[in-house]
């Protein structure tokens, strides 16, 4: 089985994965923010429960996303890897809320899976029904002329900020709008496909897919 770990939004979540893709356990903390003390405590009552022994792999959203949740999450993978020798598989948190939008609907012809990046900027992607890629993954501010060239389409927004969408960009009445965190199960399809594959990520170097430089907030418990 593999350990999959998303930690890219404001909630985190592990999950076991059987070989055939399976969603055998999964565990989601819906508290924001609170992935150091919650996510090693969801992952250590998973592998107690069906046995680290079982364990090949462990896969990790690479993000985009919150910078603090994927160095939590990656560093808990990095931990997990070198204590159990085991391979570390990194996956793409929007390309997971793509697969799991296609699962659930059939009327479209464009997804955009997406994550907040705080104002009128998101992390986003563009795919067709088909999942072929149309834009790679980036940051990007919104607009009201961002999506012109889908006025034809059917369009799903899927992500945790879908109404950014339709306040500030110009959208036709098919556009549909989605809430949804991403998720560990998520993750399952392409862990499975990258592990298959012995797609793996070095130890030593992997590093998250940020895209955005971390951006200190201030506490306002110490204004004066």
């Amino acid at each position: 089985m593999i350990l999959a770990i998303e930690t890219s939004s404001v909630i985190c979540s592990a999950c076991l994965i059987g070989l055939d893709g399976k969603i055998l356990k999964q565990s989601v903390s819906e508290i924001e923010n609170s992935h150091a003390e919650k996510l090693p405590v969801m992952v250590n009552d998973l592998l107690q429960q069906l046995g680290k022994e079982n364990l090949k792999a462990v896969a990790i959203s690479k993000g985009p996303g919150s910078y603090t949740g994927l160095r939590i999450g990656t560093s808990l993978a990095k931990g997990i890897c070198f204590a159990l020798n085991l391979p570390l598989i990194a996956v793409d948190a929007l390309y997971g809320l793509a697969l799991y939008i296609q699962k659930q609907h059939s009327d479209f012809t464009v997804v955009v899976p997406h994550l907040d990046a705080r104002r009128n900027e998101v992390y986003m992607q563009i795919r067709n029904a088909g999942m072929e890629e149309i834009m790679a993954t980036d940051a990007v501010i919104l607009t009201t002329d961002s999506f012109e060239k889908y006025a034809s389409d059917k369009v799903i927004f899927v992500g945790n900020c879908p109404m950014k969408f339709k306040e500030i960009c110009s959208l036709n009445s098919a556009s549909k709008f989605i809430f949804q965190e991403p998720l560990s199960e998520f993750l399952a399809a392409e862990a499975i496909d990258h592990y298959q594959k012995k797609q793996f990520e070095d130890l030593a170097y992997f590093q998250p897919a940020y895209l955005k430089n971390f951006v200190a907030g201030t506490n306002n418990k110490f204004i004066l």
